[in-house]
């Protein structure tokens, strides 16, 4: 199933992208961005660099999800 609501807008004469699965989409909620790369590339079969762009892209995209991993990032820079 496809969770994560609309396709992500895309840039000027590309096709817009697939929504995410329910499990990449999960694992991002779950904050668990590690493991939403490691399902995209199983999933899509692309490599590791596309799959995390794409998924930067759907955080980028979504403002709960910026602002989790904002927050992440935020006290990892702390350690």
């Amino acid at each position: 199933g496809q969770a994560g609501g609309e396709a992500l807008m895309a840039r000027e004469g590309e096709a817009p992208e697939r929504p995410l699965s329910t499990a990449v989409h999960l694992a991002l909620q779950d904050g668990q961005f590690v493991e939403a790369v490691k399902l995209l590339r199983a999933e899509s079969g692309g490599d590791l660099a596309a799959a995390k762009a794409r998924i930067e892209r759907a955080v980028a995209a979504d403002p709960s999800l910026r602002e989790r991993f904002a927050a992440h990032r935020s006290r990892m820079r702390r350690k």
